[in-house]
């Protein structure tokens, strides 16, 4: 089995740099580009498009769009629409997101039901059929699309790290987005959740895509990478803390106390200094942070494990830019897995 991979690029680049970095992306070996769904930036599925129609072979996704901020039914129009622009390129990544409800006033209620239910709508619509679902959380009333999409088989991974959305995925995706979770110990526990679901279904785990979305921090020294790395991995372990038990995780007990003092909100400035109190270990655990041999290893491990794609998201720091980041993992990380 070979492992693809994916890159995360955010809206905020005009889009002529945009089409400038996708053509590079897909010239220096990513197999994929996601775009996330984040309120306030430029709108994805449009940036998507744009992508689409300035590349010819690098397969396109949201990680994530919700269905919270986003109705279903739209969603399903929205992913159909660039898959034709894209000719076959597109797959839903699918989360119960978090960004900009507050400022809208959306309240994100039974995630885990809401990705299910969303999904028994998009998938039946994507196939030319008439739904209605009266769900807890969605509802839709003889929705039917006025067009027929180029794939009725579009791939739906659902995204999370959470045990109910990743036992979720197992039951009625094609495939899981795992977030945040780099080293094999919790790797493994999110598939097991997965697996969980797959068996309630009927289904195996071998026969759903696996992939990891990781903050990525790379730099020719991997101390470097690790310390610029301590402030996203304190977010991770902010929003993770109701199952840190799961996890088998013990945060030193002045790093717990700080978490209290974090929302997803806060500066990376402000969060930098609860990061300090991160130790190597964790951010082994909720990162891809190091020199590119370090994080070769690291991928190989996760290779072993069953995962068809290691998506990155790679973050500039003081010391590496973005472009310099996707660089350098380019040359000397992506070619050990060719």
């Amino acid at each position: 089995m070979s492992m693809e991979f994916g890159i995360g690029l955010l809206g905020k680049y005009p889009y002529k740099t945009l089409i400038s970095l996708a053509q590079k992306c897909e010239e220096i070996g990513f197999d994929q580009i996601w775009m996330p769904d984040e309120r306030f930036y430029r709108e994805c599925y449009s940036q998507l498009a744009v992508i689409a129609q300035n590349t010819t072979k690098v397969k396109l996704g949201t990680a994530v769009t919700d269905p919270y901020s986003r109705h279903p039914a739209m969603t399903a129009a929205a992913l159909a629409s660039v898959d034709e622009i894209s000719e076959g390129r597109m797959t839903l990544g699918y989360g119960a997101g978090v960004s900009g409800f507050a400022e809208m006033g959306i309240k994100r209620e039974k995630p885990a039901r809401a990705l299910r239910e969303a999904v028994n709508v998009i998938r039946p619509l994507l196939q030319g059929e008439r739904v209605t679902v009266e769900g807890d959380v969605i509802q839709v009333k003889e929705a039917k699309l006025d067009f027929t999409p180029l794939r009725p088989d579009i791939p739906i991974l659902i995204a999370g790290a959470a045990p109910l959305v990743l036992k979720t995925a197992g039951r009625v995706a094609d495939g899981v987005i795992l977030g945040d979770y780099a080293s094999t110990d919790v790797v493994e526990w999110g598939l097991q959740q997965v697996e969980k679901g797959a068996k309630d279904a009927g289904r195996s785990l071998d026969d759903l895509q696996k992939t990891l979305w990781l903050q990525t921090f790379i730099h020719p020294d991997g101390k470097v990478a690790r310390d610029n790395a301590r402030w996203m991995v304190a977010f991770v372990l902010w929003g993770t803390k109701g199952f840190h038990d799961k996890l088998g995780i013990e945060l030193p007990k002045e790093l717990e106390e700080s978490l209290g003092n974090l929302s997803y909100h806060l500066s990376p400035e402000a969060a930098g200094e609860v990061g300090k109190l991160v130790p190597d270990e964790l951010v082994r655990k909720f990162s891809l942070a190091g020199s590119p041999e370090e994080i070769t290893e690291q991928i190989k491990e996760q290779h072993e494990m069953g995962i068809h794609q290691v998506a990155i998201h790679p973050w500039a720091f003081e010391e590496m830019t973005s472009e310099g980041a996707i660089e350098l993992f380019a040359e000397k990380v992506i070619p050990n897995f060719r």
